[in-house]
């Protein structure tokens, strides 16, 4: 095969890989394996053998192919599973210079990747630190990017960085509603006072639920399931703007837009313009999901 002949052996890997999924044979699996090794593809060699040798995760044994999948998983920086696989054989590894050695180079090895990654995760925190300083005069696509990397700073931190963007009037109400997405996911037990247009509370992150457990969300379902309607690219719009409102005001949704009938309702008022006498509640959520729509195109303008 020219792949072997001329060395080309990310090419030569794709045909062994081929000729495994066809038929297994232990002798092309390690030459497999080997070239993966030489390639740096030890994400792509842990799968692998999952496919080919799902039995090595139970094994306590020191075969090459025992190693391969030590190797690979360091490599692959799936140190949990890597330390497990160790502690597995560490007996066996134990015992006898040679197989002390290869304990003590497999057990290096993991050391090294690790200090590697402790590096890596100190210098992303020192960026998001220092980005966290400034980060609420920015726009939206600036502040919802470092939302999704402010998560790896220490609880303290994340706490304080929450709390100042879910009073900040000038943080998008989406952005906040993710924060305390967030904040739920990670079971982080502290109060917080939530400011969305003229909407404010203190609440403990432990009274709130994810949005889709929202009980307003949950009656829309069945009201938009019984909903009499022709046009079913209609009805998926309607229920799309119901959830990106309920989203918007999260977690006053309920005090906001009443039920899903009364925003059907106002949303006919606001499409059709029917000129009908309105009371204060009718008027006042008419204005809200105006204001949703307001700042929902402003996202979708930029």
């Amino acid at each position: 095969m020219e792949a072997f002949q001329y060395n080309d052996f990310p090419k030569a890997v794709e045909y062994l890989t081929k000729a495994l999924a066809i038929q297994k044979n232990e002798e092309l699996l390690q030459l497999c394996l080997t070239m993966m090794q030489d390639t740096e593809q030890f994400l792509e060699g842990v799968q692998l053998l999952k496919l080919q040798k799902p039995e090595l995760w139970n094994s306590t044994d020191v075969s090459p192919l025992d190693v391969h999948l030590i190797t690979f998983l360091i490599y692959a920086k799936e140190l949990d599973e890597a330390k497990e696989q160790i502690s597995k054989r560490e007996k066996v590894l134990s015992n006898g210079d040679s197989d002390r050695h290869l304990f003590d180079v497999l057990q290096q090895n993991l050391n090294i990747i690790e200090e590697k990654q402790k590096d890596e995760r100190n210098k992303k925190i020192a960026v998001v630190q220092e980005e966290s300083t400034y980060i609420l005069n920015e726009g939206y696509h600036r502040q919802a990017k470092f939302l999704k990397e402010y998560t790896i700073l220490p609880e303290k931190e994340l706490r304080t960085i929450s709390q100042s963007f879910l009073t900040d009037q000038k943080v998008h109400a989406f952005l906040k509603t993710d924060i305390l997405q967030t904040l739920i996911q990670k079971q982080i037990d502290m109060k917080v006072t939530i400011s969305k247009e003229s909407y404010s509370k203190t609440l403990n992150i432990k009274e709130l639920y994810p949005i889709q457990q929202s009980l307003l969300l949950i009656e829309s379902q069945n009201f938009f399931a019984k909903y009499d309607i022709q046009n079913p690219e209609l009805q998926k719009q309607m229920e799309t703007n119901f959830f990106l409102h309920c989203a918007y005001y999260y977690p006053f949704e309920k005090e906001v837009l009443y039920s899903v009938v009364e925003w059907q309702e106002a949303m006919n008022q606001i499409t059709l313009s029917t000129g009908t006498i309105l009371n204060k509640e009718e008027k006042k959520l008419i204005q809200n999901i105006q204001i949703a729509e307001k700042n929902l195109n402003i996202l979708t303008d930029m």
